[in-house]
């Protein structure tokens, strides 16, 4: 069959058998993400992260109690294994990204299932080049890096589709059952997944009402998907939650919330920021995708819908794709999360069966692939203008620290092309991959696949390179806190048994609870082993003079503003400590008196005044000078630590503080070169830049430089 030639309206028997080249794919992608995550150090996303493995540690019987509400178990299912066959966090940790590797690598099976049911007519190399090509999407790659219930959204949700296709082709009961079951496990790891496996199972349910014969095989698809997620409860009670949907998935909740002033206008922008995401970083095969999908619907129309097995499956999945993009709609509506609006995580899992669709369907469009890509890259740069006029509008900080994961193309702009405005970035990025990819279809469609498949992983790799290593070692290495936990009972001989004090709420209490896990008195397993009172808590202003004794600090992790430290009852297991354990040093628990306050600031780069642009940050490299006869340590874990600091102005309002830590202890007399980004600037103009050393929490040091920021558009 040519490119331009219709496929035939039904799905044809074909080999159900997986060919050699999609297993070695498969294997290929176990190999690739497992290896990457050996060298991350722990979890990136604390709440995220923590609480899927609170929820698995707590199936598993490994602790008592969760406490975390807010997070589905479903996923924790697959992590149990983990902690059956490792103890401590970071070897859980491992094994479950090696369970998250073979989840991603089940990935191209369901979608060559899924292409090979829907166009059997296509040789099967295509199917196997497609099917690799749409898993090697940046998003997937990095989210196999984090446990998060993705991971397995992801291919349960495109082996829905290619059941429900294999359903409607042979009409069989115990495909109805198999289809319904998958569904029914869709909505276990998640309400989300739940939400768009109904809509799939609804539209075809819709389309084959007309079909006596698709009606026993419906009836089983429905009672095994309610029969499956009837299980939600029991697994959310054995995790330790209350059995109910949290309130983020609430329907009232829901209703309550697009029910606010304004709400309606947030969901539009948002739902146009998720397909902005979806289109961007698939290169617009989605568009390419949904092209297809129209085309069969006209023909579903004409023919109705009880002959047209595959126009019936696409549409549902294109039901599923919107169910999908209006949830994380609806969820980042300001002023709850206004930082999200290009969010493309939770609509990833339906999004990814179009972009092997549209792989497949633009490599093999041999008569209209021209038109295909002009009106993808037309949507596409459509959807970038939208949302860079809808950034402007936004409340609040509108940049991400979890772009790399949720909108790719957008991380790379803001952190890689600050020479130009982000949204112009992204655009020039979207483009510049597109027309790649549609120039490599002059040559052959197996070039253009190689083309889309290579960028997807070079994305990936920035991202893992630049945010994922580097946040695996931020939030997991040196912590003074944890290993001395981990280490106490090795060194004394007892054990700890540690509460968290009640203001370890949030993020860090998640962070906190899953990395001590071991040690938690209030979550430890039934067992009544003697071990060592101890607490976990901030370090205030007369810390020292707690009843239990100070072992730990550490410097405060990026979710919290105050430092944290581990006490211990005394007794002859804390001084069994102390002899082997340097004393914590306590030198910034203290303020410097202000005749101490002393340092010497000097700009080396860039010349004032300096310049950047609308969306972007700019870098200044500060030598500092210590005129103090205090040496500022470069690691410093108490509430009052010695940094460089710079501040922004607009006349008299501040728009922003920034940080930036000293790479090596500083001695009274030495300088240091010290990097700081300021920004990024969210409009035009001209703004003050104060830059100078400070005491966190106590003052800044008086020798400070002023210099100007011109901000362009």
């Amino acid at each position: 069959m040519t490119g331009n030639q219709r496929p035939s309206a039904t799905c044809r028997s074909v080999n159900h058998a997986f060919p050699v080249s999609l297993r070695w794919v498969s294997l290929g992608f176990f190999v690739l993400i497992a290896g990457a995550s050996l060298f991350l150090s722990g979890p990136q996303i604390q709440v995220d992260e923590g609480s899927y493995l609170l929820s698995a540690a707590t199936i598993a019987g490994k602790i008592r109690i969760n406490g975390v509400y807010g997070y589905y178990s479903g996923y924790s299912l697959a992590l149990v294994p983990a902690f059956w066959l490792a103890s401590d966090p970071k070897s859980i940790y491992h094994l479950a990204l090696l369970i998250n590797a073979l989840l991603i690598a089940a990935t191209p099976l369901a979608l060559y299932r899924l292409t090979r049911r829907l166009y059997p007519q296509i040789a099967e190399g295509w199917h196997v080049a497609a099917a690799a090509a749409a898993t090697c999407h940046s998003s997937v790659l990095l989210m196999s890096q984090h446990t998060m219930s993705e991971n397995v959204l992801i291919p349960l949700y495109a082996g829905l589709l290619a059941a429900c296709a294999s359903m409607l082709s042979d009409r069989r009961v115990v495909s109805g059952i198999a289809t319904g079951c998958i569904g029914g496990m869709l909505f276990l790891v998640h309400p989300r997944g739940g939400a768009m496996a109904g809509a799939v199972l609804a539209m075809t349910t819709l389309c084959g009402l007309s079909r006596k014969d698709w009606r026993r095989p419906l009836l089983a698809m429905w009672i095994a998907m309610f029969a499956i997620a009837a299980a939600h409860f029991p697994v959310e009670h054995l995790a330790g939650k209350p059995m109910r949907l949290a309130a983020g998935y609430a329907p009232n909740a829901v209703i309550h919330h697009l029910a606010e002033p304004g709400a309606w206008k947030w969901v539009v922008l948002n739902l146009a920021g998720s397909t902005t995401e979806a289109v961007v970083a698939s290169f617009g095969m989605l568009v390419v995708a949904l092209i297809a999908v129209c085309a069969e619907a006209r023909s579903w129309r004409a023919t109705f819908a009880a002959s047209a097995p595959r126009a019936t499956v696409l549409l549902s999945a294109a039901a599923g794709l919107f169910i999908a993009l209006l949830m994380s709609a609806i969820f980042f509506v300001p002023p709850q999360r206004p930082d999200h609006i290009a969010y493309g995580r939770y609509a990833l899992p339906a999004v990814l069966p179009f972009v092997a669709i549209g792989v497949l369907q633009f490599a093999r469009g041999e008569g209209r692939y021209r038109r295909d890509m002009f009106l993808a890259v037309a949507t596409g740069l459509a959807c970038v203008a939208l949302m860079a006029y809808a950034f402007t509008r936004l409340p609040a900080n509108i940049a991400s620290g979890w772009n790399y994961i949720n909108a790719p193309f957008l991380y790379l702009a803001q952190n890689y092309l600050s020479f130009v405005s982000a949204w112009w970035a992204v655009a020039a990025c979207f483009g510049v991959g597109a027309l790649a990819v549609g120039v490599a279809t002059w040559k052959s469609g197996r070039v253009a696949i190689a083309v889309f498949t290579l960028t997807g992983l070079a994305v990936a790799a920035i991202g893992w390179r630049s945010q994922t290593w580097h946040l695996s070692r931020l939030y997991s290495e040196h912590r003074h806190v944890i290993e001395a936990a981990n280490a106490f009972e090795g060194i004394t001989g007892t054990a700890l048994c540690i509460n968290l004090a009640r203001q370890m709420v949030g993020w860090h209490g998640v962070d906190f609870r899953w990395r001590l896990l071991d040690h938690m008195a209030d979550y430890r397993g039934l067992d009544d082993k003697p071990c060592v009172h101890a607490k976990v808590d901030h370090l205030k202003d007369g810390a020292l003079d707690s009843p239990m004794r100070l072992v730990a600090t550490e410097r405060p992790p990026p979710s919290m503003n105050e430092s944290v430290g581990l006490f211990v009852e005394p007794g002859p297991a804390l001084e069994a400590w102390n002899r082997r354990m340097p004393a914590v040093a306590t030198d910034s628990f203290y303020p410097i008196p202000e005749s101490d306050r002393r340092a010497e600031v000097a700009l080396l780069q860039p010349s004032a005044p300096v310049r950047s642009r609308v969306g972007s940050s700019v870098t200044l490299t500060v030598r500092v000078t210590n005129k103090s006869a205090r040496r500022w340590a470069h690691i410093q874990d108490g509430p009052y630590p010695v940094w460089l600091g710079a501040r922004a102005f607009e006349g008299e309002a501040t728009l922003g503080e920034y940080r930036a830590r000293f790479d090596h202890d500083v001695a009274p007399g030495e300088s240091v070169d010290v990097d700081i980004a300021i920004g990024p600037f969210r409009k035009p103009g001209t703004f003050r830049i104060n830059v100078g050393v400070l005491q966190e929490h106590v003052a800044w040091f008086p020798d400070r430089i002023d210099l100007l920021a011109d901000v362009r558009p």
